[in-house]
């Protein structure tokens, strides 16, 4: 072992005897950010497990090289930690014998490069140790600058007689107590109980403001109605304040901690158990990142590993740098699916104005929804409520051939009459009954974008593009269809621009019309991007809301090569002769689309193909080339080291599975998420059941001529082909697609922002048959 190895292992020993588990991560996240957020703590430094030695020397060896193990950073040890100063001498003297650091005065830096100072400064009485640097330019016996601000989102628990005292993390709360939940970005703080804290960016704009706000399940904890969200705001100087507190608590004594940290008062149910929070963190109106809050609690005060933790499951952005949170956009309503400890599962709406509600369905209730509206759809398509493979004879696609008002409005009616039933359950659970319901279909009422937001491990995927929110009567056996849209089909203006779509439908509160515009997925735009935070494959990529270009965007199209195909071949050439699109680049084999997945350049990756579930493995395929060409797994993808990289774009990829053995959007999600976490795509489009070629063609076409040729955001894209089809087509079953990105996703020149966006935040969905 060299001399520098002995040194990286004696610091390593050290920093584990003075940071025991989860004050080890902490120390050394608030480190690495004080290095100006060069640095990200290696994977396996992370979490409450306690590092070996080795690991933690080899990461020590990087500082080390880096110039920073020097004098400053022992006096940062000795101040942590004043009871072990004869240990820290001990280990800091072989680093000084070998003439590693002889202290700042001896210390000469060329001018302009960057070293740390540490912050001088004392801990204060909520616990917060004094982690933050500065960084100075030149001669070093200069006065310093002032400090620059930490950015680490820490939160935790505190009794409510001591609000300025956190709890520790393997404390236990008591039954029928009252404490305060809180959030605060700053320095990391020693009761934080953060599984691997985050930081914010150091640019974060002047006067950004991030909304924080908490949810609880019925029968557990239990949040004070009127202190359940707060608001962050970032100050001219860099520091992030509260604007506007959930809370202060009258046992507080130091007001200036109220100005940075934001109380929730809550009180622990009468039974011990473990009990679940929801924290949200919205920009803009979006859920940007989302927190499963766990606590344990017990009769009688007691220790336990883990008691209170805050794990980060949902995240559009990792960083919330100012660039990325301008991508993403806004929306008018997020709603997050959150499974729930007793088998249920609760809907989180937040949206403008203070609008916060909470629903909460059980299982079977939530298994027949999803139900009903892919039996519309299918009705719809071949006219069986059934899955198409399970039918003893393939029946025929009903919108072959001419329209007609007639089947339009059969299936409409079928569908609003479905739509309702399923609005209905949701609005009605909004915290007010009917006025919950009517608040909701109010706030909606204009056109705007929502955000079903996709988080970890999501098992469900609502349908809500079918949710009709006019007040039909389900009841009637006699319907009529609306003949103000009737009138706008026929017109040359698209119908985005008539007034039904507008929020202005003459008939809206007829109970024995249908109008398509009371369907969310024909009025708004709808996301389901996904969230990625601690899904290891996605590494450090942010969900992208731009694909740069320089001068058009490039398309990559695999097919299948069924002969069944019969429109495939004239959809290619329609595609290729595209103005403003680049030569398309076409794989007829699976060895060749692998062949270019793996190149980089490609902003719209388009499957034309076959889809399935492997009746050996259960695993979801799709199928492209020759019939008997070999299945595209979620594996292939890692297999063939098919992975998007920066600064090449991260495409799009449509899978128009066409005439598939139907997968249920649960299990295609598997395939559809590897495309986003494991090969670093900007998203996934999708269907919720088997479809023809006929509205493959039709939607893929008009989809594209928005979205490459003219250059719509992704949402605006999408509701754009819907109300394509049925204005042209009289077909409602657009509805079916379902786009697993940001909305606000759009192509744009390199030297373009991309601030700007058609179609505004918010269209997505779900995955293909």
């Amino acid at each position: 072992m060299s001399d520098d190895d002995k040194r990286h292992m004696e610091l390593a020993r050290l920093l584990v005897s003075l940071f025991p588990g989860r004050k080890l991560n902490g120390f050394l996240v608030g480190l690495l950010h004080s290095l100006s957020g060069r640095y990200r703590l290696p994977k396996e430094l992370r979490g409450d497990r306690v590092p070996s030695s080795s690991k933690l020397a080899r990461f020590i060896g990087t500082l080390d090289r880096e110039r920073h193990i020097h004098s400053y950073f022992w006096d940062l040890l000795r101040r942590e930690r004043p009871s072990r100063v004869g240990d820290i001498d001990r280990v800091a003297r072989l680093w000084e014998e070998e003439g590693h650091w002889k202290g700042l005065e001896s210390l000469r830096f060329p001018a302009g490069e960057v070293f740390p100072q540490v912050a001088r400064g004392s801990s204060d009485n909520n616990g917060a140790p004094p982690l933050s640097f500065t960084l100075s330019h030149g001669d070093p016996k200069s006065d310093p600058e002032p400090s620059s601000p930490s950015r680490l989102v820490n939160t935790g628990l505190s009794e409510a007689e001591r609000p300025e005292s956190p709890l520790a993390s393997d404390q236990c709360l008591v039954t029928s107590h009252a404490y305060f939940f809180w959030l605060e970005v700053g320095a990391w703080i020693e009761g934080s109980i953060e599984d691997e804290p985050v930081s914010l960016p150091e640019d974060l704009p002047s006067g950004a403001r991030l909304r924080v706000v908490l949810f609880s399940s019925p029968g557990g904890l239990v949040l004070q109605p009127d202190a359940d969200q707060g608001v962050l705001c970032i100050e001219g100087d860099g520091r992030v304040v509260v604007e506007r507190p959930a809370c202060v608590p009258p046992a507080l004594q130091s007001r200036e901690l109220a100005d940075r940290r934001l109380f929730f008062p809550l009180r622990t149910p009468q039974a011990p158990g473990t009990y679940r929070l929801r924290c949200n963190i919205h920009h803009e109106g979006l859920l940007v990142q989302s927190r499963d809050v766990v606590l344990t609690v017990a009769e009688q005060p007691q220790r336990q590993s883990e008691a209170l933790r805050s794990r980060v499951d949902y995240a559009l952005s990792q960083t919330l740098s100012p660039t990325h949170l301008r991508q993403l956009g806004s929306a008018t309503l997020s709603v997050l699916l959150n499974d729930d400890d007793w088998g249920t599962h609760g809907f989180r709406f937040v949206g403008g104005d203070d609008y916060r509600s909470s629903v909460h369905l059980d299982d079977a209730m939530l298994q027949e929804m999803i139900s009903l509206a892919r039996g519309a759809f299918r009705r719809a398509s071949w006219g069986s409520k059934e899955r198409y493979e399970a039918l003893p004879s393939r029946p025929p696609y009903r919108y072959q051939g001419a329209q007609s008002e007639a089947r339009l409005r059969e299936d409409l009616v079928m569908m609003a009459r479905i739509g309702r039933q399923l609005y209905d359950r949701v609005a009605e659970q909004l915290g007010q009954g009917a006025d919950g319901a009517d608040a909701l279909r109010e706030r909606m009422r204009l056109p705007g974008h929502i955000q079903l937001a996709l988080k970890q491990g999501a098992r469900h995927l609502v349908p809500i593009s079918i949710f009709y929110d006019h007040r039909l009567d389900v009841a009637l056996k006699d319907f009529t269809l609306c003949e103000a849209f009737i009138r706008a089909s026929v017109a040359s203006e698209p119908l985005e621009k008539s007034p039904c779509f507008q929020g202005d439908c003459p008939h809206r509160e007829d109970r024995d019309v249908v109008c398509p515009s009371g369907f969310w997925g024909f009025r708004h735009t709808l996301a389901l991007p996904f969230g990625m935070a601690a899904q290891g494959e996605r590494g450090l990529m942010d969900l992208p809301g731009v694909l740069r270009i320089r001068d058009t965007p490039a398309l990559l199209i695999a097919v299948s090569e069924d002969p069944d195909f019969v429109l495939r071949d004239n959809h290619l050439m329609r595609l290729q002769a595209m103005s403003g699109v680049a030569p398309i680049q076409v794989a007829r084999s699976r060895e060749k689309a692998l062949e270019l997945l793996r190149q980089q350049g490609s902003h719209l990756v388009y499957f034309y193909c076959h889809g399935g579930v492997d009746a050996e493995t259960r695993a979801p395929f799709l199928q492209v080339g020759p019939l008997t060409d070999p299945y595209i797994f979620r594996d292939t993808l890692r297999v063939y080291d098919i992975r998007w990289r920066d600064p090449a774009p991260h495409p799009l990829v449509f899978i128009n599975g066409c005439h598939t053995t139907e997968l249920e959007p649960e299990q295609a999600i598997e395939l559809v998420s590897g495309f986003v976490e494991r090969a670093g795509a900007a998203g996934v489009i999708g269907t919720e059941v088997t479809i023809f070629e006929p509205l493959a063609v039709g939607f893929a076409s008009r989809f594209m001529d928005a979205f490459l040729r003219r250059r719509l955001s992704l949402g605006a894209s999408v509701r754009e082909a819907r109300l394509g089809i049925l204005q042209h087509d009289f077909n409602p079953l657009g509805l079916v697609y379902l786009p697993f990105a940001l909305s606000s996703l759009h192509l744009a020149g390199e030297a373009s922002e991309g601030t700007s966006v058609a179609g505004g935040a918010g269209a997505l969905v779900t995955p293909p048959a």
